[in-house]
């Protein structure tokens, strides 16, 4: 089945251009939608439905109680932020023989990213560089994540026969009223609070003191920023120097803290032919399609609350089949199997969505500077090696840059489920069943240039540990007296530093280094030696988005039980009653069945998804595991 689902993933055609690197990180995190659960529709009505030499109309309407909650939680960190993720810190508070010992200080030991500043000594190779976050360069902590997704969904169902119309006819609907709380669960542990401050020319003309900056990293992924100080001097004013609040992927902290939603989810329906019919069997197939209700991401948290499909229009078909292999002599009791299988394309729907840079996981919490002409040339100017371009006093999370509007949709979304029933004279019965879901990968393009924030491509760029001003030598004056902006960009940048960490205040291996100079004099750092700038700078532009880098796919095994009653003392009504549970597991982290090698990753050759297990499926499974109760009541009518 993976096999078609694969070859239908390639025929999907794009009316804008697709995007195609290898994945390793996904900003946003796609699910199932509430409204897609083949074995919620098909429990314990099955004797009221799919019936055989009807001379009139007949159907049925239930309402599902359920609660769902995931379990697993370290697939759903791996999807946000893999690679990055560390397992049993050695070296964590708290630990004993490399084992966090869970205290009330720490959320969840296995899903812990560390957070430490360029002149922290023991960085690891996954460290996020705390200097991106406005915190001092001796500052460590430990972030820890326990995501969790719960949903309480209220589905209504109805099923129509129209017999009376067409022998053997049918319509079917059903739409849940759903309350989901997505909590990332996020905590951080102070490890070394860190007193240093920030030298002159690293990010402003005057050193940033360390009251200045934030407490701690929680403060930069809620949205807070640090103050920067500036340059006062009245002959060569750098002016005020602004770091812009993180806009997009932010953490939330608190319960029912934009984290909770309800909504009508996809509204599904189905019209039907069943072709073979007795009472021992039947046969049939639907037309399906599916409005969305529900809302759409919008990029501002990084685990944001979603109902429905995310504003995609579904079409496709079914199947529905049933077969009696026992009964009794009375055919009062007997058992028997049902399946019912649907294949639905979910059209294009636009979105908002936060991406990293290609080939750079995790790099929306990175640091841009903007470099372009100043609109007030300052009174020495960097006239070379950038004639009139230089940075121009702000930095910018890269999650405020990369947030886009765009299209995706989905060739294929499939959900089919397999049960076995016993059904008893008393009107009691039991169904055991199971259900695989799947989804094809996400196939996301750009239809416009200009839906993102670069602004033409031409002012932003990775900082690094680069840094932004140089001094003029002036004898008789301070080292910091006559600062000069710097174009010095660093395209090597990941999440976890620029190219040469701790920084070095001569830029040596920032892009294409040339000596600084303004009005032919040099450009020195505070320590009296020449600072490099970039010449050309190297810009952040939208081809270096990341948007294939972000498609996901599903895949979840279900096993579930139902038991319920039907009250058969009526002529032309039944009321039924039942109670059931549920596991899902979801099949994340694989990589087409092959086990991925990050250092020998190719470019893939498929817009959408590759299917060579040589270079390795590039679009990320993402889904959760999750167990769920529900009851099941409703009326039947003849």
């Amino acid at each position: 089945m993976m096999s078609l689902i694969h070859k239908a993933c390639a025929l999907v055609t794009l009316v804008c251009v697709p995007f195609a690197h290898a994945s390793t990180a996904t900003p946003y995190f796609s699910i199932r939608s509430q409204s897609v659960d083949a074995a919620r529709e098909l429990i314990g009505w099955q004797t009221s439905i799919n019936l055989c030499g009807m001379e009139s109309t007949y159907g049925s309407f239930s309402v599902t109680p359920q609660y769902t909650q995931t379990f697993n939680t370290s697939n759903i960190v791996t999807c946000l932020f893999n690679g990055d993720v560390v397992n049993g810190l050695a070296a964590a508070p708290d630990s004993v023989d490399g084992c966090c010992k869970c205290q009330a200080s720490c959320t969840n030991c296995s899903s812990q990213i560390v957070v430490s500043g360029s002149d922290v000594t023991t960085r690891a190779s996954t460290d996020w560089l705390a200097d991106y976050f406005g915190l001092p360069t001796d500052f460590k902590s430990i972030l820890s994540f326990n995501p969790e997704i719960q949903n309480v969904n209220f589905d209504l169902n109805f099923y129509l026969g129209l017999d009376a119309l067409v022998e053997g006819f049918f319509f079917r609907i059903h739409a849940p009223i759903s309350w989901t709380r997505w909590n990332l669960q996020f905590q951080e542990k102070v490890v070394t609070q860190g007193s240093n401050s920030y030298v002159a020319g690293y990010f402003s003309d005057d050193g940033v003191l360390n009251t200045g900056l934030l407490a701690n990293a929680t403060a930069f992924f809620i949205g807070r920023a640090p103050t920067l100080t500036s340059n006062t001097d009245a002959t060569n004013p750098i002016g005020p120097v602004f770091f812009d609040q993180l806009k997009f992927a932010k953490f939330v902290i608190c319960n029912g803290c934009n984290n909770t939603l309800v909504r009508l989810s996809d509204i599904e329906l189905a019209l039907g032919y069943n072709f073979l019919c007795s009472d021992d069997y039947h046969l049939g197939v639907e037309l399906r399609a599916s409005a969305p209700t529900g809302n759409k991401p919008v990029g501002t948290f990084a685990f944001e609350p979603i109902i429905g499909s995310g504003g995609h229009w579904k079409i496709g078909g079914g199947v529905s089949t049933h077969y009696i292999f026992w009964s009794n002599e009375e055919n009062s009791s007997s058992l028997g199997f049902w399946v019912d299988g649907n294949v639905q394309h979910l059209f294009a729907a636009h979105q908002i969505r936060t991406f990293d840079l290609k080939d750079k996981p995790n790099s929306r919490y990175a640091l841009a500077e903007k470099i372009s002409t100043p609109t007030s040339t300052p009174a020495n100017p960097l006239t070379t090696p950038t004639t009139g371009i230089s940075w121009i006093n702000e930095f910018s999370p890269v999650a405020n840059l990369t947030a886009s509007r765009v299209n995706v949709n989905v060739a294929v979304e499939g959900d089919v489920v397999i049960k076995f029933a016993y059904l008893s004279a008393s009107g009691f019965q039991a169904d055991l069943g199971y259900e695989f879901w799947a989804r094809t990968c996400e196939n996301i393009c750009l239809p416009d240039p200009s839906a993102n924030n670069l602004t033409n491509d031409t002012t932003w760029a990775l900082k690094g540990t680069a840094f932004v001003v140089g001094f003029l030598s002036d004898a008789g004056t301070a080292d910091t007296d006559n600062p000069v902006r710097l174009a010095a960009t660093d395209s090597t940048a990941t999440i976890h530093g620029g190219s040469t960490v701790p920084a070095d205040s001569t830029n040596p291996t920032i892009n294409t280094p040339v000596a600084a100079q303004s009005n032919s004099v040099a450009v020195l750092d505070i320590f009296d030696d020449a600072v490099n700038s970039s010449k050309p700078p190297i810009y952040i532009k939208t081809a270096d988005i990341g948007y294939a880098d972000a498609q996901t796919k599903g895949m979840s095994n279900k096993v579930f039980m139902h038991l319920s009653y039907a009250w058969q003392d009526y002529e032309s009504w039944m009321p039924f009653l039942g109670v059931g549970a549920s596991a899902e597991f979801n099949q994340g982290g694989s990589c087409n069945g092959c086990t991925p090698t990050p250092t020998a990753v190719t470019a893939s050759t498929s817009p959408a998804c590759g299917d060579s297990c040589t270079e390795c499926d590039k679009c990320h499974e993402c889904g959760i595991s999750q167990w769920s109760v529900w009851v099941k009541g409703g009326i039947s009518f003849y």
